[in-house]
C-alpha cells in the first residue's frame, strides 16, 4: 500500500510547494500595491498642500494687481486732467529759434530718406 502512495505523495509535495510559492509570491504583490498606494496617497496629499499654497499666492497677487491697477488709473487720469487744465508758465516755452533747429533738422532728415529709397 505504501508503494501506492508514494507517487501521490510526491504530487502532494509538488503541490505544497507550488500553493506555498503562489501564496508567497500573492502576499507579496498585495504589499507591493499597498506601498504604491500609500506612496500615492502621500503624493496627492503634498501636491494639494502645494495647489493651496500656489492659491494663496495667486490670490494674493491678484489683489495687488487690482490696487496697483486702481492706483495706475488713478494716477493717469491725474496726469491728464493736470495736463489739460493747468496752463504752461509762459517761462517754460522753447526760445523761437528752437522752432527753426527742429524744422531744419525735419527737412535733412526727410531729404536723407528721400535720397536713401531713390
Amino acid at each position: 500500500m505504501l508503494r501506492l502512495l508514494q507517487p501521490y505523495l510526491a504530487y502532494v509535495a509538488g503541490a505544497a510547494v507550488l500553493f506555498a510559492a503562489f501564496g508567497g509570491w500573492t502576499v507579496r504583490d498585495w504589499q507591493c500595491k499597498a506601498s504604491e498606494a500609500a506612496t500615492l496617497r502621500r503624493v496627492a496629499d503634498e501636491k494639494d498642500r502645494m495647489q493651496e499654497t500656489i492659491n494663496a499666492q495667486s490670490a494674493e497677487y491678484e489683489q495687488e494687481k487690482a490696487a496697483a491697477a486702481a492706483t495706475s488709473n488713478a494716477r493717469t487720469h491725474t496726469i491728464r486732467e493736470v495736463f489739460r487744465e493747468v496752463p504752461v508758465d509762459v517761462s517754460c516755452a522753447a526760445p523761437p529759434a528752437v522752432g527753426g533747429v527742429l524744422l531744419d533738422a525735419v527737412e535733412d532728415t526727410n531729404r536723407a530718406i528721400s535720397s536713401a529709397t531713390r
